[in-house]
């Protein structure tokens, strides 16, 4: 996954991050190098949403991971400053 470009993490139902790939750590500043636990997804998002410009799709995000069960799927776009 370190070869990839894109950056990728994966969050556990719970919210923790369990996996992502250097050019995420990169992007977001993530260091690793503590273990994974320490990150969650409420903290990622805000560091997310830092980056980018204001759109409600970081509401719909948070009520998103809040959903048990089956989710509809659903896409949105923001960009970066």
């Amino acid at each position: 996954m370190d070869n990839l470009n894109d950056a990728i993490a994966f969050f556990s139902n719970s919210g923790n991050l369990v996996l992502a790939n250097a050019a995420y750590c990169d992007l977001c500043g993530t260091d690793l190098t503590n273990g994974l636990m320490q990150y969650d997804l409420r903290v990622e998002l805000r560091k997310w949403q830092d980056r980018c410009t204001p759109t409600r799709i970081w509401t719909n995000l948070r009520e998103f991971s809040k959903e048990l069960g089956r989710r509809q799927t659903w896409t949105d776009t923001t960009n970066m400053w």
